[in-house]
C-alpha cells in the first residue's frame, strides 16, 4: 500500500474551516472594504484546491463548465488584444485577468461538500455588528471609522462597494438561518443592511438588495413566474444602453432633473455605444473603455468630459471590448446560471435567485466587469450556494 499524501494534514478538517473563514471574512471585512473579497476568492481558491487534492489524493481539475467559461473568456481577451484600441493596455489586462480567473476556477474542483464548523453559526452576530457600525458611521458622516483610514469625512463613498457586495452575499446566509428556523435573525440581517444601504451616498446597494428581495419572495410564493421575471430583468438591463441614441436625439433637457450620477452614466453609455457601433463584431480590446475618447452627439455632455474608467454597464463593456462574442459569453453565463437555479430545492433556489438578481442589477450601473473583487464576488457566491445545495449536515465535530 502507498503512503497517503502529506499524512500529517487533516485536509477535510482544514478545508471546512478555511472555507468558513473565507466566507466569514467576505461578509464582515468585505462589507467595509470590498477589496477583501479579491483576497478571499484568490487565496481561498488556491488553498481549498490544494486541500481538495490532498483529500482526494489525486490532481483535480475544475468542473467542465468552469473550465469552459473561464477558458473562453481568456481566449477572447487574448484574441481581441491583437487589434485592440490600446494594444499594450489590453495585453497587460489580459495577463492580469489570467491571474484572477484561474484561482477562482479552482474553487470549483470536485470535492466533498463543506461541513461548517460550529463557530460558523455565530457569523450572523458579526454581520449584525458590522451593519450597526455602518449605520452609525453614516449617521455621524464618517466620524467613527473613516478617521482610522485617514480619509476625509466626505469620503463615505468608500463603503459603496462593500455594501453592494453584501447585497449579493447576504442571501445565502439568510438561507442558512431559515433552514435552522431563525427567521427573525434573517429578517434582522436584511433590515440592518437595508438601513445601512439607504443611508449610504450611492443607490446601487439598495437597488440590488431590493431586486434580491423581490426575486426571493417571487421564488418562494410564485415559483412558476421566476423564469419569466429573470429573463425580463436580464433583457431589460442588458439592452438598456440601446435607448441612449433616442434619449440624446433632442436637447434632452429632462435629464437635468435626474441625479448627476445618473446623468453621467447616461452620457457614458451614449458615447461608448457610439464607439461600439464602429466595430460591433470584434470589439476594441480588453480594458479599452478606460482610454477611448468621448464621442458626443450634436451637443456637448454635461459631465462626460474625458474618458471614463469603465462603462458602468457590464453587458455594454463586454460588447465594446470583446465584440459580439463577448456579449454572447456574458448572456450565456447569466442564462445558464438562471436555468440551473430553477432545478434546485426551494431554499437554495430562493437564495440563489436573490443573489443572481442582485448581481444583474449591479451589473447595469456599477463597477467594472474586470475588477478582481467583482469576479471574486461571483465565484464566492456560486461556491457558497452550491454548498447549500449539496450539504447534508451543517456542522462537523470539533477535533479533540
Amino acid at each position: 500500500m502507498t503512503a497517503p499524501i502529506l499524512p500529517a494534514i487533516d485536509a477535510a478538517f482544514w478545508r471546512n474551516r478555511i472555507a468558513a473563514f473565507m466566507l466569514a471574512l467576505s461578509l464582515t471585512l468585505g462589507m467595509i472594504a470590498g477589496g477583501a473579497l479579491a483576497f478571499c476568492g484568490i487565496a481561498g481558491g488556491i488553498t481549498l484546491y490544494l486541500l481538495a487534492c490532498v483529500q482526494q489524493r489525486m490532481l483535480l481539475l475544475p468542473e467542465r463548465r468552469a473550465l469552459l467559461f473561464g477558458g473562453a473568456l481568456l481566449i477572447l481577451a487574448l484574441l481581441t488584444s491583437f487589434s485592440a484600441f490600446a494594444p499594450e493596455r489590453s495585453w497587460v489586462m489580459s495577463w492580469r485577468l489570467l491571474t484572477i480567473i484561474v484561482p477562482l476556477m479552482l474553487l470549483f474542483a470536485p470535492a466533498a461538500p463543506i461541513l461548517w464548523p460550529r463557530w460558523f453559526a455565530r457569523l450572523v452576530w458579526a454581520v449584525l455588528a458590522i451593519e450597526l457600525l455602518l449605520i452609525a458611521e453614516f449617521m455621524t458622516q464618517g466620524g467613527i471609522l473613516l478617521p482610522l483610514f485617514h480619509f476625509k469625512q466626505n469620503k463615505l463613498v468608500f463603503y459603496n462597494r462593500g455594501l453592494a457586495y453584501a447585497a449579493v452575499l447576504i442571501w445565502p446566509l439568510c438561507a442558512m438561518l431559515l433552514r435552522e428556523q431563525r427567521r427573525w435573525l434573517a429578517l434582522a440581517l436584511i433590515m440592518g443592511l437595508a438601513v445601512a444601504a439607504w443611508l449610504s451616498p450611492a443607490r446601487s446597494a439598495p437597488l440590488a438588495l431590493a431586486a434580491g428581495g423581490v426575486f426571493a419572495l417571487l421564488t418562494w410564493r410564485r415559483p412558476r413566474l421566476t423564469l419569466t421575471a429573470g429573463l425580463g430583468l436580464l433583457l431589460l438591463t442588458a439592452l438598456l444602453p440601446l435607448s441612449m441614441p433616442w434619449i440624446f436625439a433632442d436637447d434632452a433637457a429632462w435629464l437635468t432633473h435626474l441625479p448627476p450620477s445618473w446623468q453621467h452614466r447616461f452620457e457614458i453609455w451614449d458615447y461608448m455605444l457610439r464607439w461600439g457601433m464602429n466595430d460591433p463584431w470584434f470589439g476594441h480590446g480588453l480594458d479599452a473603455a478606460g482610454v477611448i475618447p468621448v464621442m458626443p452627439p450634436h451637443m456637448p455632455y454635461r459631465y462626460a468630459s474625458g474618458p471614463a474608467a469603465h462603462p458602468h454597464h457590464m453587458a455594454l463593456q463586454l460588447w465594446l471590448e470583446l465584440g459580439l462574442a463577448g456579449w454572447l459569453w456574458g448572456m450565456a453565463l447569466a442564462l445558464i446560471l438562471l436555468r440551473n437555479l430553477l432545478h434546485w430545492p426551494i431554499m437554495p433556489r430562493a437564495a440563489g435567485m436573490a443573489s443572481w438578481a442582485a448581481m444583474v442589477m449591479l451589473s447595469c450601473g456599477a463597477f467594472s466587469l474586470w475588477t478582481d473583487s467583482w469576479l471574486a464576488l461571483g465565484a464566492i457566491t456560486i461556491f457558497w450556494l452550491r454548498q447549500l445545495q449539496l450539504e447534508r449536515n451543517s456542522t462537523v465535530p470539533e477535533k479533540n
